[in-house]
């Protein structure tokens, strides 16, 4: 039976410009389950870091009230503007744009929005002299489907930084006090804009602005639509490629949410180690501790897993043999199963926001990494995956899901990085409905492993001739 895609919000596409190795690449695309390869150090990660940065920030529906990027923080540390500009060259203008789509009825706290509409952000950051951190200088907020466009200039030279808006072909400033006073106190600056739009709009009531109005309404309705956005950016979770070696002893409070923790969006957002909190209940960003369990069994790692409480301070963690029914302490039971947990968390927590995974294969063997491989396809069904790999194995499992039905293949999108003299550049590798490529592979990947099989041959056949 062929999973049902697309339920919930995403990423559609994404540019980015003088942004870490990456020159000018416009037109990533991204989907439900999104595969990058490609060699080391050619990119992948920065793909990722983009999208975490723009969650880290809290971005959307506009940016956060400092016009400052985040670049350090729980998702991601990229150090500083300097650090992760193209080159290092300071002087340079940092552009990164995304396509979202945001699915209202996915959201748990509604939305204005009736239906799922598509909207392209573009962030301009500059940063200059004596300024370490840069800043967002322009944002480009445009409808996908009218193309009307809005832009947004921000000054923050002053001690409180000015904002212009750009659209309908004016220019004006942003007037919060020209906003209703009782709300002021309440009201983020992406409200105001929204605000401004309305009274702009009405006092442009032409019969040109008839086929128009529509984009604008649903510019306006992305702009209020903050709940909705920032549960998506909020719920955005990581599993890093440096996962931690497993313990003897956790401590009660480890790198998850502590427990008794309260909030809309009580989620763990990096996971980068086995935690005691994972195997709590079934609360808002947790599992419960018998599907981690089953997919243990699956992997044919361990029949069971349990939590066993030291003291008021420490907890062990143990795993339970499929074979042997010997239960061991998870220091005891290889470091595969330490590796695989974080990811069999991430993928069955109930977060909606988007699910980034680097190197899921890590200290797995073939047959573990096809079964991880599933889970992540079956993720991609309720929330989006981007996953940083080097298996074959995964990927050929992923297409094998689509012979078989389970997984759409315009669902599926593989972008092969690779890194030139000007930049990071990407080649994207479609799938047929039937598991094929629908393209050439650049090299290095695919090609590798064919090389090596036919020099294999080769060999064989010259031995069987002497």
């Amino acid at each position: 039976m062929k999973s049902s895609h697309k339920p919930y919000s995403y990423y559609r596409n994404l540019s980015l410009v003088n942004f870490r190795g990456f020159k000018k690449q416009e037109n990533i695309p991204l989907a439900p389950l999104t595969i990058l390869v490609g060699p080391n150090s050619s990119g992948k990660s920065s793909i990722c870091n983009a999208l975490l940065l723009l969650a880290q920030s809290d971005c959307f529906p506009v940016f956060n009230e400092s016009f400052k990027p985040a670049w350090i923080g729980q998702l991601v540390d990229l150090g500083s503007f300097e650090d992760a500009i193209y080159g290092h060259k300071s002087t340079l203008t940092m552009r990164i744009g995304a396509e979202l789509v945001i699915d209202p009825k996915a959201q748990r706290w509604g939305s204005p929005a009736s239906k799922r509409q598509s909207i392209i952000y573009e962030f301009q950051i500059r940063g200059g002299r004596g300024d370490s951190e840069g800043h967002i200088s322009k944002i480009d907020i445009m409808d996908r489907i009218s193309r009307e466009r809005l832009g947004i200039h921000v000054d923050t030279r002053k001690e409180r930084p000015s904002i212009i808006l750009e659209f309908l072909g004016l220019s004006a400033p942003l007037r919060p006090e020209k906003f209703p006073e009782e709300a002021r106190p309440y009201t983020r600056t992406y409200a105001l804009v929204a605000h401004q739009i309305d009274q702009t709009l009405r006092r442009r009531r032409k019969p040109s602005m008839r086929g128009r109005q529509a984009g604008w309404d649903r510019i306006k309705d992305h702009l209020r639509a903050s709940s909705a956005y920032s549960e998506f950016t909020a719920q955005t979770q990581r599993v890093s490629s440096d996962r931690a070696a497993p313990k003897r002893v956790y401590s009660r409070i480890g790198p998850g949410q502590p427990e008794g923790t309260d909030g809309p969006w009580r989620t763990q957002r990096v996971y980068e180690a086995v935690d005691p909190n994972m195997l709590g209940d079934d609360r808002v960003g947790r599992v419960n501790r018998k599907e981690i369990s089953r997919i243990l069994q699956k992997l044919n790692v361990a029949k069971d897993i349990s939590r066993g409480e030291l003291s008021p301070y420490y907890f062990d963690i143990k795993l339970t043999d499929n074979r042997t029914k010997i239960e061991s302490r998870i220091i005891d039971f290889g470091y595969g199963a330490s590796q695989v947990i974080p990811i069999i968390v991430a993928c069955t927590s109930d977060a909606n926001g988007p699910l980034i995974i680097e190197q899921p294969e890590i200290h797995l063997h073939p047959m573990a990494q096809g079964v991880i491989a599933e889970l992540l396809g079956q993720s991609s069904a309720r929330r989006q995956v981007v996953m940083e790999t080097h298996s074959v194995h995964m990927i050929n499992r992923i297409r094998l899901m689509i012979a078989e039905k389970k997984i759409d293949h315009g669902d599926v999108v593989i972008n092969y990085i690779d890194r030139t003299a000007r930049g990071s550049r990407v080649t994207t590798i479609p799938l047929k409905p039937n598991g094929d490529f629908g393209a050439e592979w650049p090299g290095g990947f695919f090609d590798e492993r064919y090389q090596d099989t036919m020099a294999l041959v080769m060999t064989q056949i010259n031995s069987g001739n002497e």
